[in-house]
């Protein structure tokens, strides 16, 4: 039975939406997954990381006001750990060119199967400047990021009963 979570990436930053520029722009990247789809991602990665497939939901940006789904295109959220240097990073993105990267003391004891409570990222913050393709808009591209935040919720079916 699946396990529906959102992962939201909150930032302030600056890129292109479908060739119109922005810059110190609020954003918000929200991410459908199933937790019950946790495994390690691929060699491109270190040991001990961690991948939700986010692939049967379209991720969504929010920009200027407005929302728009990537095209076609799954998003994956990775947690990457370093116990002996004590770094722990999660990531947002398609390997191995990650959308956004922030680091966190938190993400060490996480294991991207339940809620993760609003954590504010360390700077500096990473971004690829990969185009990220969506529908409406055109492509999304983040070429630098000044603040960021994550947060993970369970997502709770509501069940309605005709009487």
């Amino acid at each position: 039975m699946a396990k529906p979570i959102r992962f939201t990436f909150f930032g302030v930053g600056s890129g292109s939406l479908g060739g119109a520029s922005f810059r110190d722009t609020p954003f918000f990247v929200t991410v459908p997954a199933d937790v019950e789809r946790v495994y390690p991602p691929t060699t491109v990665y270190p040991s001990g990381a961690l991948q939700v497939d986010c692939a049967r939901e379209a991720a969504t940006i929010s920009i200027f006001g407005r929302e728009t789904a990537m095209a076609g295109l799954g998003l994956n959220v990775t947690l990457f750990r370093d116990s002996r240097r004590k770094l722990h990073w999660l990531a947002v993105g398609l390997a191995p060119d990650q959308l956004i990267t922030i680091s966190h003391p938190a993400f060490g004891d996480y294991g991207l199967d339940g809620p993760l409570p609003l954590v504010r990222g360390a700077a500096p913050f990473s971004t690829s400047g990969r185009a990220y393709p969506t529908t409406a808009e055109g492509d999304f591209v983040l070429r630098q990021v000044s603040s960021v935040a994550v947060q993970a919720r369970l997502v709770v079916a509501r069940v309605v009963v005709a009487v």
